[in-house]
């Protein structure tokens, strides 16, 4: 049996451009050598150390959290490229604790919006500040220590690991081993054995793996010449030095390299042994970090809401809440509101709706365009009467639980539509309110898609342009698709394979060279942008919770994307920046400033006979979702008299839907009859003439006809949106049963 050993140098694809291994492939190599645990230490970001949190649950492997970090030489605020090293030295650090995690995220923060120059630095003053919790190696060749050890400087080596000693902790600090049977290295490590010995510091051996098997080094040089835009016949390209060495190597290959260290390879064990770092999460923990609205003094959120709320009463119903003399239909209303309110409560978000509603308060005094409200937030009364969406939900029977309840809960998710040429200055509002530390827009990351993977590898083995697009366009033009579902398709899902992409690979030779790598390559991260319309808000400095990078226009960004943000307790809101309101406003500014009315376009009437004329001549171009020749189509077939004929047309459009349109217009028209499977389906579906075409219906439904509760109705409705088939025939038993 080989000696036990953990990876405590590996790079992902999250090293952006340099790594090609993803973190669930890590892990099973990791359960395929018995490995307890692994970690991951990307160059100078923490990106994928959610996504190895997800990849290890279920199957025994422990993550460890962890980072290849620069250290300048000198201050990380000099910015100087004449000073040697300028782009920092090499250190690994892992995350103890979660004390050591936050650390990072902070050394991270500081790297990115302080230090970064050519790649995000640190300095010596702050591993001091944040090094609790951390445990530090000294790196590859590209560590301070070896590096000084290579330029035959031992003795600035020896105080350089003093240093290193003095900042994390003699038990917190090892010296590296690495054997890619590199001169350098052979040269470098008996310097650092004598180094541990006289000093009594621990030995630590690692493989510096950048991708996953030893066959894989000719896909990560294509790689590294896709990063660099450069062809694998350049000599001068970027290449790793030595040979396909950077590897995820096993237990006992590890120890043939390093047969006279054991104590090197035991280190690792004990170093995974002393990791142990869990981040709180909603669905296991509760978490919640939303930002906590500041409200008047002596009073509570649940009160402050509800103050709001009947002031809205008044303005969108002319209603007084505390009236004695109240009709049915006003008491339906105050039910519904009340209703809400305490749902509300009870899943701990008043807070999220005041934070919403202040933000977009502001929006509208400052005259900023804002849209009437988009998705299931619109099925909130409480949302209508604060002005956050200007959709009555009782007039377009929207319903809240599809918004929020207590069966399910999960964040609720205001869509904000802004003005796109004033949409920064309500994000500088958010940030003013509640701290520059607390609000970041996300990073989210691009990967090599199949018809560019495909591309760019061509590309990079030095085929011609002709040849790459050639090969690329017999990959159908779908953002789910794969090399693999492409080229063999899918039985069971009706997708045939593409035999003219078949005949190519068994009879070209270049084509068999690009889709071997380009099958290893696929899905790979690429680059890091910012999402178009996400921003992350807090309760506390983010830099607490995840790690922080920065933007192409220096802003900050969120090192996780999206999905882990929300699931670590944050707040996610979509500022979304719409072109159409910002059209919209100068047309309304054009009337004005030309002698006409000043419209707020709130006022606009919904029943206007020349614009549904124009509808139906298809005059659509530049109508938000009706533009497309399709829709104009559509809406010449259709006969639009009413905004509910638009919202059935939008819906109809759509891959699903689409095959109900003949029978949809024949019903409308008259000439094809309506029908009604149960008579409790009828009052449901009367509006859209016997067809279930909305989520709500779907849930109305299943409430009349099998006694669910809107709150299992919406279970099932998710279910079936995101063709969960366990849950939908779980839901299917509850049904047959109502």
């Amino acid at each position: 049996m080989p000696t036990p050993f953990v990876h405590l140098h590996v790079h992902t694809d999250y090293s952006l451009l340099d790594g090609t291994q993803r973190c669930k492939d890590i892990v099973a190599a990791a359960v395929e050598f018995s490995m307890p645990a692994v970690a991951i230490t990307d160059h100078g970001n923490m990106s994928g150390c959610y996504e190895l949190i997800k990849a290890a649950e279920g199957h025994g492997i422990k993550p460890i959290l962890g980072c290849e970090l620069y250290v300048a030489n000198g201050s990380c605020l000099t910015k100087d490229n004449s000073k040697p090293h300028y782009q920092g030295y090499h250190l690994v650090c892992l995350a103890e604790n979660h004390e050591g995690y936050v650390n990072l995220c902070h050394l991270n923060q500081e790297a990115w919006l302080k230090g970064f120059y050519y790649k995000p630095r640190v300095d010596k003053e702050l591993l001091r500040r944040y090094s609790r919790g951390i445990i530090a190696l000294s790196a590859c060749l590209g560590g301070e220590i070896p590096s000084l050890i290579n330029a035959g400087c031992h003795h600035d080596a020896e105080l350089a690991l003093l240093e290193y000693l003095d900042i994390f902790g003699r038990d917190n600090f090892f010296l590296e081993l690495q054997n890619h049977h590199l001169p350098e290295q052979e040269s470098v490590n008996p310097v650092i054995i004598d180094l541990a010995r006289r000093h009594n510091v621990g030995l630590v051996a690692t493989n510096d793996s950048h991708y996953l098997k030893r066959e894989h080094a000719e896909a990560h040089e294509v790689f590294l010449c896709i990063g660099t835009q450069k062809t694998i016949q350049d000599p001068g390209r970027y290449k790793f030095p030595g040979g396909p060495e950077y590897y995820f190597k096993s237990p006992a290959e590890m120890e043939a390299l390093f047969p006279d260290q054991p104590e090197a390879l035991s280190n690792t064990v004990a170093i995974a042994e002393r990791c142990n770092v869990h981040l709180p999460t909603v669905s296991q923990d509760h978490a919640n970090h939303y930002p906590e609205y500041p409200v008047p003094e002596g009073q509570t959120r649940e009160g402050y809401l509800r103050l709001q709320c009947e002031e809205g009463m008044k303005w969108r119903y002319d209603l007084d809440v505390h009236s004695p003399d109240l009709s049915a239909a006003d008491q339906e209303k105050i039910k519904r509101l009340d209703f809400e309110l305490s749902i509300i409560s009870q899943t701990g978000f008043t807070s999220y709706f005041l934070v919403v509603w202040d933000f977009l308060n502001h929006a509208a005094k400052i005259g900023v365009p804002l849209g009437p409200g988009r998705g299931s937030g619109a099925g909130s009364i409480v949302a209508y009467v604060l002005g956050i969406t200007h959709i009555d939900p009782l007039r377009y029977g929207l319903l809240f639980e599809r918004f929020l309840n207590p069966d399910r809960v999960s964040p609720p998710d205001f869509d904000i539509d802004l003005c796109e040429r004033r949409r920064h200055e309500v994000i500088e509002y958010v940030r003013d309110k509640y701290g520059a530390d607390n609000v970041v827009q996300i990073g989210t990351f691009g990967t090599l898609k199949a018809k560019a993977v495909l591309k760019d590898v061509a590309r990079a083995l030095g085929r011609s342009v002709e040849e790459g697009n050639r090969i690329s366009k017999l990959i159908p033009a779908d953002p789910k698709i794969t090399l693999k579902l492409a080229l063999h398709g899918d039985a069971e899902k009706n997708i045939p394979g593409n035999k003219e992409l078949q005949e190519m690979l068994e009879n070209e030779v270049w084509a068999q060279e690009v889709w071997k790598y380009a099958i290893i390559l696929e899905g790979m991260n690429r680059n890091m942008s910012i999402h178009a319309a996400g921003v992350i808000i807090g309760d506390q400095a983010l830099a607490n919770i995840i790690p922080i990078a920065k933007g192409a226009g220096d802003e900050p960004i969120t090192q996780f994307p999206a999905g882990p943000c929300e699931e670590l307790g944050l707040l996610k809101m979509d500022f979304l920046g719409l072109k159409t309101l910002t059209i919209i406003q100068d047309a309304l500014d054009l009337v004005a400033k030309n002698g006409g009315p000043r419209i707020d376009s709130n006022d606009i009437p919904l029943d206007d006979k020349p614009t549904y004329d124009l509808l139906n001549q298809g005059s659509t171009i530049a109508v938000f979702q009706l533009e497309s020749s399709g829709m104009q189509n559509l809406c010449r077939r259709f006969v639009v008299n009413r905004l509910e004929d638009i919202i059935a047309l939008i819906a109809l459009y759509r891959p699903g839907p689409m095959k109900f349109l003949d029978e949809f217009i024949g019903r409308k028209l008259g000439t094809v009859p309506i029908d009604y499977e149960l008579p409790s389906m009828k009052p449901i579906l009367e509006e859209t003439y016997g067809i279930m075409l909305y989520q709500e219906q779907v849930m109305q439904v299943v409430q009349a006809v099998a006694g669910f509760s809107l709150g299992n109705a919406d279970i099932l409705r998710r279910a079936m949106g995101k063709k969960k088939l366990e849950v939908m025939l779980e839901q299917f038993e509850k049904f047959r049963e109502g």
